[in-house]
């Protein structure tokens, strides 16, 4: 995902960002993972890294996706660089693999692409990650 598409999808869905906000990215992942015979994907549509600049100017807090969060291949000489830079030198919370297939359903049945989100992350010292359960609040 770059950013002109990011910015059409919000334009479409009338949604106007704000600084602060979360950015959930759906791909379709269970249905893409279904057709594969559950086996694994070599390519995966994410948050490329050319977002993290639009994602900076914007000033959002938190990104998520039902894959782990990466374009993949993305075309650099190191695994993640969409973790890499958007947490070391964005301060970008990301959210791997999300289940998203109810919340779609729900906004797109609705029309509605805003809502709280609710992540409470366990307090573990010195972690680098943690097991949640987002709630989107409609």
């Amino acid at each position: 995902m770059l950013p002109a598409e990011i910015e059409e999808i919000l334009r479409r869905q009338k949604v106007t960002p704000r600084p602060g906000d979360a950015y959930l990215l759906y791909t379709g992942r269970t249905r893409r993972l279904a057709e594969a015979g559950g086996r694994a994907i070599d390519s995966q549509p994410g948050w490329h890294v050319g977002c993290l600049p639009w994602l900076r100017d914007g000033q959002a807090s938190v990104v998520g996706c039902d894959v782990v969060c990466e374009y993949m291949p993305s075309g650099y000489a190191f695994r993640i660089p969409f973790h890499t830079f958007g947490i070391s030198q964005l301060g970008l919370w990301i959210l791997d693999t999300l289940d998203l297939d109810r919340a779609v359903r729900h906004c797109r049945r609705t029309r509605r692409y805003e809502f709280a989100l609710i992540v409470a992350p366990l307090p573990l010292v010195g972690g680098t990650g943690s097991p949640v359960n987002p709630l989107a609040i409609f």
